[in-house]
């Protein structure tokens, strides 16, 4: 393929929408993080603990999460590639929803993540329709079955917690809907893709046919959205320990924790610590209560943060044509070890040391600013580097090849 050849910049993003959505969800974890960072520095007379929680799960999780589902979803199924339309809808969906909250608009903010949700059902359910009679992967893979899980308890908490703010019910609501929203769609989607990824990337997966495997996956996303009541209704212990029971189960029998990764590559190394951060995270959660805040920041910085950051790595490189540079030693990913381990050392130092609780948080931001703003600044001169057909046809069989050898 020569340059005239080449495929237009809108083009490029209809085919691989990651190269838009994962540097608008560096930028949507910028302000989020940075509200911290200002704060502690003065600049801000006040702060909002529900801004910087609401901006970190709904918009920069959800961008790397989109980026990811409009990109590999059409590969899946084969079917078409993303519209223009669509892609203009979930970027100003998600432009909406972060300019609501800095508003402190919430319920039309929340509204704003509901209509982004059934958005993506809309996505998904047109792409099963339009699947081509050739498709390579006969049926989606069955943790896939936890996407629309997500996107169920995603939209019930998400309604729960607007009727709760609008007094139409009692705060309960709120107790319920609040967690329910932040982290029953990012956790569903951490079971399904990571469900499947993960062991694909540590080598340690085995294929398995079976039927009573998606009956096992709803019985279990049942149990996570129960989790949740359990946990509103005053019994946040028992609602943690079943959820993180739920996590665990789910990632032991996908075989992605705890077994040993295959792979000496750094980033399936992140990728391996990420999960037993989320483990950890939501463990602590249950057994201690007290410490709640702290456990699960354990699983966000540690977990989400470090897994989306070793997932994109690898897409990036992937689809820039510098796949053989994941089996080196990236400088970019040690950057983001040391800015994510320093961040969450901060943040959970906060425990130990109450009198300077917003220095500490600010000083915990500064660190993940680092790593976010040098893996942004690492990967913006690969994000319209496309390589050519045959570039990407034998990176696609050396992938194959090492995965093979992997299971040897």
């Amino acid at each position: 393929m020569n340059s005239s050849s080449r495929p237009s910049v809108s083009a490029t993003i209809c085919r691989e929408p990651y190269r838009l959505f994962f540097p608008l969800g560096i930028f949507m974890a910028i302000i989020g993080t940075s509200h911290w960072l200002f704060y502690a520095l003065g600049f801000m007379e006040h702060y909002s603990g529900f801004f910087h929680s609401s901006v970190q799960t709904l918009t920069y999780m959800n961008c790397f999460i989109i980026g990811f589902l409009l990109t590999a979803m059409p590969r899946f199924s084969g079917s078409p590639q993303a519209t223009p339309s669509e892609v203009c809808f979930f970027v100003f969906f998600m432009l909406g929803i972060l300019i609501f909250l800095g508003l402190k608009q919430w319920v039309i903010a929340e509204g704003l993540y509901i209509v982004w949700l059934l958005g993506l059902v809309r996505f998904a359910v047109s792409r099963v329709k339009k699947k081509t009679a050739d498709a390579s992967a006969g049926n989606a893979p069955q943790e896939m079955i936890w996407i629309p899980l997500g996107v169920v308890i995603g939209i019930f908490g998400t309604i729960l917690l607007i009727l709760g703010q609008l007094k139409v019910f009692s705060p309960w609501a709120i107790l319920v809907g609040k967690p329910m929203m932040e982290q029953g769609f990012l956790l569903s989607v951490v079971l399904g893709i990571g469900g499947f990824l993960v062991p694909r990337l540590m080598g340690t997966y085995q294929p398995v046919q079976d039927p009573q495997r998606v009956r096992g996956h709803l019985i279990a996303g049942g149990l996570l959205f129960l989790s949740f009541w359990i946990e509103g209704l005053g019994q946040d212990v028992l609602g943690y320990g079943l959820r993180a029971a739920v996590i665990t189960a789910e990632l032991t029998w996908a075989r992605a924790w705890p077994l040993w990764p295959r792979s000496s590559d750094l980033y399936v190394r992140l990728v391996y610590c990420s999960v037993w951060m989320i483990v950890i995270g939501f463990w602590l959660s249950a057994f201690f209560p007290a410490y709640r805040i702290a456990a699960l920041h354990i699983a966000y910085i540690g977990g989400f943060s470090l897994l989306t950051f070793a997932i994109g790595t690898m897409v990036v490189l992937s689809h820039a044509g510098e796949g053989e540079k994941l089996h080196g030693p990236l400088w970019i990913l040690w950057i983001v070890v040391l800015g994510i381990a320093m961040a969450l050392f901060k943040r959970a130092a906060v425990v130990f040391a109450p009198d300077a609780y917003f220095r500490f948080l600010g000083m915990s931001a500064t660190f993940w600013l680092i790593a976010g703003g040098s893996w942004l600044i690492f990967i913006l001169p690969r994000i319209f580097k496309v390589p050519t057909e045959d570039e990407f046809g034998r990176m696609h069989e050396k992938a194959k090849e090492r995965r093979s050898m992997r299971k040897n």
